[in-house]
């Protein structure tokens, strides 16, 4: 995954803690620095947040990205052996498999909802953000092309993955099934406006149901 020129703010954010990265490599002669760049997290991520909406997900219309989960067993798993193994350079850090924004949402019990145009989506997620959608530009982005890399480099040190992008949606599924039997007063709780918002769209009324998916996709 290369990081590209200009980009928004969090892709600036990015190139900037990598060059300071490799700026410290320069000057501590034998320093060994590792910068692991991570897909979206199941359950720490914008993307997993949408994933989580009720009944519905948003989307771009006519877009059915690729996308890789990461499970946060995973995430944790990496980050340890990042350390253990002293790794040195820039590793992807991605799930095996990948799946379209819809296979997803089906694995979800859910169905894409195509509230975002596939021109000037950027000024159409201000009221879903209004009601709580956690829409950045970067989100957007991703779900109109995408988003799917290597992870082969990082597995060659050594380091097996459990889930595959797949375990790890449905593993969301486990969660968000539980979650109403374990809800305490302070719990979050989704907002009525938003929810109101989904309900009433035009888009998630048109939107017909999903298929069922029966494998993981591609691998990486």
């Amino acid at each position: 995954m290369v990081l590209p020129a200009g980009g928004t703010e969090l892709q600036r954010e990015l190139r900037a803690a990598e060059a300071t990265a490799a700026e410290l490599r320069r000057r501590v002669p034998g320093a060994r620095v590792a910068a692991l760049r991570l897909v979206d997290v199941a359950d720490a991520s914008a993307l997993g947040r949408i994933l989580s909406l009720p009944g519905v997900v948003p989307s771009v219309a006519g877009f059915d990205p690729r996308l890789q989960l990461l499970h946060p067993d995973d995430a944790v798993a990496a980050l340890e052996h990042a350390t253990l193994e002293d790794l040195d350079g820039v590793y992807n850090v991605a799930a095996d498999g990948v799946l379209t924004l819809s296979e997803l949402a089906s694995l979800l019990d859910r169905r894409p909802a195509p509230v975002l145009p596939p021109w000037g989506a950027t000024l159409a997620t201000m009221p879903l953000r209004r009601v709580g959608v956690p829409l950045s530009a970067e989100l957007v982005a991703q779900l109109r092309h995408g988003r799917a890399v290597d992870n082969r480099r990082l597995k060659a040190t050594g380091l097996r993955l459990r889930f595959t992008t797949r375990e790890a949606a449905l593993d969301i599924r486990r969660a968000q099934r539980v979650a109403p039997l374990v809800a305490t007063d302070h719990a979050y709780r989704y907002d009525e406006g938003l929810e109101e918002f989904l309900r009433r769209s035009p888009a998630v009324h048109a939107s017909g149901p999903v298929a069922a998916v029966d494998d993981d996709g591609p691998g990486s």
